[in-house]
């Protein structure tokens, strides 16, 4: 193509096709980077919150499942129960009553029947 041009009307042929087949691209160019500034500014304002403690960072998700799904028996979710959700609730708790909101957290113990 661009031999063609240059036989056909030169070099201001050939740098004119060149500005007008570029000019499309150059408008799509400049949407993407006004949509990547506001989705930096979206972006920057979600982590510069105060209620953000840290993001999910995905480093430890294998950690996290094995917890989950690591208490084969009765006792040992009661031990969880007792020393990691209840805690934290509690820690919950006083931080909405530190923020005048006010909560109450209630723990029911489920009752199960065994069969033998």
């Amino acid at each position: 193509m661009a031999l063609f041009l240059l036989n056909a009307g030169g070099l201001e042929a050939l740098q004119s096709m060149t500005l007008i087949t570029a000019l499309p691209f150059s408008i799509i160019i400049l949407l993407f980077v006004v949509s990547l500034v506001k989705a930096l500014a979206i972006d920057n304002d979600y982590y510069k919150r105060d209620f953000q403690v840290t993001p999910w960072s995905g480093l430890f998700w294998k950690e996290r499942l094995k917890q989950i799904i690591s208490y084969d028996d009765q006792k040992s979710v009661n031990e969880f129960i007792e020393n990691t959700v209840k805690p934290a609730f509690k820690e919950l708790q006083q931080e909405f009553v530190n923020n005048g909101i006010e909560a109450t957290v209630h723990f029911f113990r489920k009752t199960q029947k065994r069969r033998d």
